[in-house]
Formats: C-alpha cells, structure tokens, sequence
C-alpha cells in the first residue's frame, strides 16, 4: 500500500487506496473523499466496524501511515489516526462501514440479501 500511494503521489495531486472487500461503498463515499482532498484535507477515511479502515486518502505521502501497523487488527484505524495527529495533518474520518474479513460477515450479507 504503501507503495502504491507513494507511486501515485509522485504523479497525481491525490490518490486514494480502497479495500476490495466492502460492498457498502458507493460512488458518493469516493467523491466525498475527493472533496476532502480537493478541499484542504491532507487525508480522509472510511473506517471499517472492525478497526481497520476501508478507504485511505491522501494529498501527500508520509510512510509512517503504513509501517509498523498491525494490519488484521482492529487497532489499525486507530494507529493510523495516531500517526496522522503525530504529524499535524488536517484529516477527516467518515462514518464506519462493514467490510468482509471473516464468515460472520459473509453471514450477515447473506441475512441482508447480498446474493454472490
């Protein structure tokens, strides 16, 4: 990840990274995201119900969003917002969304009617 977002920095003013596995997210999360950006925010993010987060968006690039995380966690939102306060930034959080990790939430989009 963290690659990929320094990649696309060095060319783009704003580049987000979005988890493939929350069926939740919508066009409207991601150009609310791009607002933020476009709108003085150096990051915004969705997080997951889990702890982690389903969507990271930045204006600039700082590896310490994405070393010495404990990804599969649910402490990931929380370091990574750490880290945004220990270096200054102006970020948003948006409200959570569920992402699909484990069977329980497989079950509950099959309970919502989620057909695969």
């Amino acid at each position: 990840m963290a690659y990929a977002m320094q990649q696309s920095l060095d060319s783009c003013a704003r580049a987000i990274i979005i988890g493939t596995d929350c069926t939740e997210l919508t066009s409207s999360h991601i150009k609310n995201i791009i607002n933020d950006l476009k709108n003085g925010y150096e990051a915004s993010l969705i997080p997951a119900f889990d702890g982690g987060y389903v969507l990271i968006g930045l204006r600039q690039f700082d590896e310490s969003l994405f070393t010495q995380i404990d990804w599969g966690s649910g402490s990931v939102m929380s370091q990574t917002t750490e880290r945004l306060n220990n270096l200054g930034w102006n970020w948003k959080e948006h409200p959570c969304l569920n992402d699909v990790d484990r069977k329980e939430d497989v079950e509950r989009l099959i309970n919502a009617g989620f057909r695969f």
